[in-house]
């Protein structure tokens, strides 16, 4: 048994050999009054430098990778809250032109016309009237179907481009008209319309020129991926044989207020720091007319943002769009009023370069070997600062004592 006990003796004297942190009786520890400073100070000093780490550790940086856009996509969608103080929303009309030669005319999926309250000229939500968008019977929707007589042909009002040609409904009046390129100034008093309960409007046009309630336009387009344009403007829109053809027959060209101030505009889903470059701009204390034309040039990147997880994986993935502007008025002079349409045109185009936007963290391992860092880091220089001052101060008692001496 003594024998075993030696040689585990032994054994733990030779590891104890290699011991780098060799300690000292207690008894022949001396401490003072500034190794106690210097032991607060570096207390102090760790904890504020392991909270400042701990701060990177959980902030994300935002890394932008470039490529070129390869995607195809069929439809984008664009978000729009935008204001008009000065016109009523029976008067304005949303087009969507595209460069392929594909039309939207008069757009009314998924937006909204809301009437508000014009009482200053300091755009703010909150003087909105809280009410529900106004129900107008467009004149050109025929939401009314009734039982007609078998042998039934209705009339359609000189129109019709045969003899056989019936039109039966408020909208087939309507399209025999666009047809022949003729305007349909009025419904009052077509038969078919006056049937399925439409008017034209609640109000003249003249009544919504010069006593206008205001109009509030928001909700998204959906658009296709190539350039083109939208524009919101006084007037109805049809097409005839593929052209587009604009009637501000009834609209007095100087009664017009497009001034106008822009809540939010995007194109594509929102993600965390996205910058729009058009929510916020306002055209209604501006030095131009107010019946010319407002136009704004985006340029559309597409882009892909990486949202991060925890352990510095990615934890999804979205496609959408950020876009730069330039803006542009032009002042329509009385030669132009035939041939130039006062409105606000957004014009649009894609970059053929494509971003990608990925939110990174440091590493968990990378933070604890920076708190190791910190802590080590400060405990040696601690340590070598006492110690130096501990053996000044010696040494300057013992020069003391030998000159006394």
């Amino acid at each position: 048994m003594m024998g075993m006990g030696g040689d585990r003796s032994r054994g733990y004297g030779g590891i104890s050999a290699w011991d780098w942190y060799s300690r000292t009786v207690d008894e022949f520890r001396e401490k003072t009054f500034f190794g106690g400073l210097i032991s607060l100070i570096s207390a102090v000093l760790i904890s504020a430098l392991i909270i400042s780490e701990l701060i990177g550790y959980l902030s994300i940086e935002r890394r932008t990778e470039f490529s070129v856009d390869t995607e195809v996509q069929d439809t984008i969608k664009l978000y729009i809250d935008i204001d008009f103080p000065e016109m009523s929303c029976e008067l304005l009309g949303i087009d969507v032109i595209e460069i392929n030669g594909d039309m939207q005319l008069g757009v009314q999926n998924h937006l909204y016309k809301t009437s508000m309250a014009v009482s200053s000229n300091v755009p703010n939500p909150k003087h909105k009237k809280e009410q529900k968008p106004k129900k107008t019977k467009p004149f050109h929707i025929s939401s009314v179907t009734m039982k007609l007589p078998e042998k039934y042909c209705g009339s359609c009002f000189g129109a019709a481009s045969s003899e056989s040609q019936c039109c039966n409904t408020c909208d087939d009046v309507r399209k025999a008209y666009e047809k022949r390129g003729w305007v349909l100034d009025s419904v009052d008093s077509i038969e078919q319309c006056i049937r399925e309960g439409l008017v034209s409007f609640e109000k003249s046009t003249e009544e919504l020129l010069n006593n206008p309630d205001g109009c509030n336009i928001r909700g998204f387009l959906e658009i296709d991926k190539v350039a083109g344009n939208f524009h919101i403007a006084p007037g109805k829109t049809f097409s005839v044989n593929g052209v587009m053809i604009h009637d501000m027959s009834q609209v007095q060209s100087s009664l017009i207020n497009l001034k106008h101030y822009i809540h939010h505009f995007t194109v594509g889903d929102s993600y965390p720091g996205r910058q729009n470059p058009l929510d916020g701009v306002s055209k209604l204390n501006s030095n131009e007319e107010p019946n010319g034309v407002f136009e704004y040039f985006l340029k559309v990147v597409s882009t892909k943002y990486c949202r991060i997880g925890w352990f510095g994986r990615v934890k999804t993935e979205q496609k959408t769009y950020q876009y730069s502007i330039a803006e542009y008025y032009h002042q329509i002079t009385p030669n132009e009023r035939n041939r130039v349409l006062p409105g606000v045109y957004f014009v649009y185009d894609f970059s053929p370069i494509a971003v990608t936007l990925i939110d990174t963290r440091s590493s968990f391992f990378h933070f604890l070997v920076q708190i190791c860092a910190i802590v080590g880091g400060v405990f040696t220089v601690a340590r070598m600062l006492d110690s130096t001052v501990y053996e000044g101060t010696r040494f300057v008692k013992k020069m003391q004592i030998g000159k006394s001496d």
